[in-house]
């Protein structure tokens, strides 16, 4: 009697807890109602799902559609995850504060990646002394090849970084002046609109 009363509260905490995930699924993850497509200009993007009445829809493949630039930063311990968005600024449509707050998100990006870059280099190049130095004391070819493989891959990195460091500057450089163009324009009227009275 007692291993069928064992067996019945097993089974039923097994029940129990399987209905308490299950619950706690639907809250995190959403029950999906339907799915929708997703079309630009006569051409499918992707899908989109719909819950409770609101469509969720694939922000890289959007934004990417519209030529912006979609960059994804992990959660850090008790924040959430972060998706940003950089335009390219194609459309003459939009109103110039807004290219320039864009232009200066962009800005930051690419400084941020300079930065990064700018850090790594020098890395590189201490790694690449060390296996050079090394290399020189190996006089067995089957011990030399791992060296000259790892040289070999990182002078290529570095030339890799510093050949995307000068574009890096080249784009900051357009953007300055972008920016600067923008907001002498906008100073333009102000400057017109005081001199006549």
């Amino acid at each position: 009697m007692k291993k069928i009363a064992a067996a019945f509260i097993a089974g039923a905490l097994v029940m129990l807890s399987g209905q308490a995930l299950a619950e706690n699924l639907t809250r995190v993850g959403m029950k999906v109602g339907s799915e929708a497509s997703v079309w630009l200009n006569d051409t499918q993007l992707s899908d989109a799902i719909v819950v409770n009445s609101k469509s969720y829809a694939p922000v890289r493949d959007i934004a990417e559609a519209f030529g912006a630039k979609v960059e994804y930063t992990p959660a850090e311990e008790n924040e959430k995850a972060v998706i940003s968005l950089v335009s390219k600024l194609e459309d003459s449509n939009i109103l110039p504060e807004h290219k320039v707050i864009v232009l200066k998100q962009e800005r930051e990006s690419l400084v941020k990646e300079k930065n990064e870059l700018e850090e790594g280099i020098p890395f590189l190049q201490n790694w690449l002394a060390k296996d050079e130095a090394e290399l020189e004391k190996l006089t067995q070819d089957w011990m030399r090849e791992p060296y000259l493989k790892s040289i070999e891959e990182r002078k290529a990195a570095i030339e890799s970084n510093k050949a995307r460091l000068a574009e890096i500057e080249s784009e900051l450089a357009a953007i300055d002046a972008e920016i600067k163009s923008i907001e002498s324009t906008e100073r333009e009227p102000e400057v017109n609109e005081a001199a006549r009275r």
